[in-house]
């Protein structure tokens, strides 16, 4: 089997000649929207029984914000970056979570088991954690079929929360990014039409406290683009030929990204074994708005890329007015906003009327879409009232 046949049966997501296909259809351009918290409300939902009431209300709302973000982007293919987020928030106290996330956010993962069996994992040795708990399955399991039936493309951090875990080891993150990609790699047999890459790594330089080395970090690429062949599991980086077949996610469909970097220095390109998307998530600061529009700072990007195609991630820079304070809050600035954030819709209309010329997806990451909140205190904030009138 081809490389190419591998990622055509097995992705709804690949990478040609620096641009996107998305169930076979070549994009452009893809835009994106942040919602850190639609996959905690999906596996919440699904510790309840079919016919619960807080199960039925849950993926309502999920379901609800699928459809107001295709409606934003006035297309069916609308690109949601969703936060896989797990790392015990279950036993901490109220308020003390990441972005002070509630205690009772689920662990979908097992972290006990993990840290329990960090020491065991580079040996390979027999005790070591082979899959996610049952509610995680279940909960990647209705995420792939609503990416199926509903047309929308979802990016999944998958070890969000873990980076910032104390007591776990970069070999058990490791052996996590894995796992996860081994269950969504047979998720996307049974969902042939569903349309979600994998971030192993959200901010990986800027939040670091399993201090993954940037070796490691290109390393995960080799660990994706993986082949096995009979009884004795025999494992290979490179495509062997007869008898060998794919065991992981396409490497094509993996993203990780600096945080806070105008260039990105992990190894890309359009070979096996590398990242074969390349996001980039701009420093803040002065003059932020014009940074896409440097011909200086694209031509290293693109020239960093190898020929992958480049996106933009993680673009948090305006707040409404009206919820600067709110805003503030969610991220536990203590009453002062952060370098770069503006409540000048304009300046972010520049940022992001400028993405479609150089970059072939991007992620516009605001107040509304961190809280995945449908009954947010206004119907609509002033850049979805723009991204209304840009799109139709």
């Amino acid at each position: 089997m081809t490389v190419a046949k591998r990622r055509e049966k097995f992705t709804g997501v690949i990478t040609q000649r620096g641009k996107l296909r998305v169930r076979g259809k070549r994009q452009p351009f893809a835009w994106g929207r942040t919602s850190f918290k639609l996959f905690v409300k999906i596996a919440i939902a699904m510790q309840y029984k079919p016919t619960h009431p807080i199960r039925k209300r849950l993926l309502k709302e999920v379901r609800q914000w699928v459809a107001w973000n295709q409606r934003l982007f006035s297309r069916a293919d609308v690109w949601l970056r969703v936060f896989y987020e797990t790392g015990g928030w279950f036993q901490i106290a109220e308020g003390e979570g990441m972005f002070g996330s509630p205690p009772w956010d689920p662990d979908i993962v097992g972290i006990d088991r993990y840290l329990d069996i960090a020491d065991n994992v580079r040996s390979g040795g027999r005790d070591r954690v082979k899959r996610l708990t049952p509610l995680g399955v279940k909960s990647l399991r209705f995420l792939f079929n609503l990416s199926h039936k509903t047309g929308c493309c979802f990016e999944l951090v998958c070890d969000a929360t873990l980076k910032h875990t104390a007591g776990l080891s970069t070999p058990v993150v490791d052996h996590h990014i894995r796992q996860i990609a081994f269950e969504c790699r047979k998720l996307q047999q049974k969902f042939p039409n569903a349309a979600v890459m994998i971030s192993a790594r959200n901010e990986w330089d800027a939040h670091n406290g399993t201090r993954t080395s940037l070796s490691e970090v290109n390393a995960w690429a080799g660990r994706f683009y993986r082949w096995k062949k009979g009884p004795q599991d025999r494992i290979a980086f490179l495509r062997p030929g007869i008898g060998w077949i794919p065991e992981q996610w396409p490497e094509s469909t993996i993203i990780v990204d600096h945080g806070g970097r105008n260039d990105i220095e992990y190894r890309c390109g359009t070979k096996p074994g590398m990242f074969q998307m390349a996001a980039v998530h701009l420093t803040r600061g002065k003059g932020w708005e014009k940074i896409p529009l440097k011909k200086t700072v694209i031509t290293k990007l693109k020239r960093q890329a190898n020929g992958a195609p480049l996106g933009i991630t993680e673009s948090m820079y305006l707040l409404d007015k009206e919820d600067r304070e709110r805003g503030e809050q969610w991220y536990r600035v203590n009453g002062t906003t952060p370098d770069g954030w503006t409540t000048n819709l304009n300046k972010a209309i520049e940022f992001y009327s400028s993405w479609p010329v150089h970059f072939a997806y991007g992620v516009v990451h605001d107040e509304k879409g961190v809280q995945c909140d449908v009954n947010w205190p206004r119907p609509i904030t002033r850049l979805e009232d723009w991204m209304l009138n840009f799109f139709a």
